[in-house]
């Protein structure tokens, strides 16, 4: 018995080895991506070049020919962030309170565009507006990347929801609160940080997207992502690389909010249970 026990154990801690490996391996790439990018944008040379040749932030001078750009991927992102945190919210919340059949069916279909690949979710769109007649654009971009989004914004939102008292609205509406009212003075502020959070989420995924940008780009109007997909045979020069930098820099960001957003999160509902204890 103990040494099937033993060996038990032996299997499990060399699970969690391999798991932490992976996961050591999976961060090493990506940060090493993003290390060789950001180095190549101060390369002193008028091509590519890894590891870079001097050091000059001239090709950051470069990122006035992507203004356009850039303001029209904040755009697209902005709006299709809030639709789909709009949405995704009121979803969650009709499979938590509402009289919904078959809940987990209707989750997982919620959850469906993670899973499909992106280019048979951006084919599909560009055949939808040809059967209707219309062309791709600022607003049939803006409404596919917030479908992207949604997902991240239900799963966000019923986890909160899971940790919500609902007894505090009960008891908000017995001391004379109307529902609406109830939900606005009760569940609305404790829902306020994971709202955020999957805002961020879904304005990072509409921010950072390429394939569906690349689908339905025009050649006026192309996010930031489309612009450098389409550029990438054509300019070798580490303009490209200053260019990718600042969207990583925008990443960062609304990645950092998420980080403290969540923690003032971890903090409110401590002090919450806290309080009712």
């Amino acid at each position: 018995m103990k040494a099937r026990n033993v060996s038990s154990d032996a299997g499990w801690r060399a699970g969690r080895l391999f798991v932490h490996l992976v996961a050591f391996a999976v961060l090493t790439l990506n940060l090493g991506v993003l290390l060789v990018i950001v180095l190549s944008s101060l390369s002193d040379t008028q091509f590519l070049v890894f590891p870079p040749r001097g050091f000059t932030f001239d090709w950051y001078r470069s990122l006035s020919d992507y203004a356009d750009s850039f303001s029209y991927s904040l755009r697209v992102a902005l709006l299709a962030a809030t639709l789909a945190s709009v949405l995704g919210s009121l979803a969650a919340l009709a499979l938590v309170r509402g009289r919904v059949r078959h809940p987990s069916l209707w989750t997982n279909l919620l959850l469906a565009p993670v899973i499909v690949p992106s280019v048979i979710y951006a084919v599909s769109v560009v055949v939808v507006l040809a059967r209707l007649e219309r062309r791709s654009g600022f607003w049939p971009l803006v409404l596919a990347l917030a479908v992207i989004g949604i997902p991240f914004c239900v799963r966000v939102i019923l986890s909160a929801l899971a940790a919500v008292n609902w007894e505090t609205e009960a008891a908000a509406r017995t001391l004379g609160a109307g529902r609406w009212q109830a939900w606005r003075l009760v569940l609305v502020p404790v829902l306020a940080p994971s709202l955020v959070m999957s805002w961020l989420f879904a304005f990072i995924v509409a921010f950072d997207d390429v394939v569906v940008s690349v689908f339905l780009a025009t050649p006026r109007d192309q996010t930031v992502s489309a612009r450098l997909f389409l550029q990438v045979e054509h300019v070798t020069d580490p303009s490209l690389a200053a260019a990718a930098t600042a969207m990583i820099g925008v990443t960062l960001v609304a990645a950092g909010l998420i980080i403290v957003v969540n923690r003032l999160r971890v903090r409110s509902v401590a002090s919450a249970r806290s309080g009712e204890s």
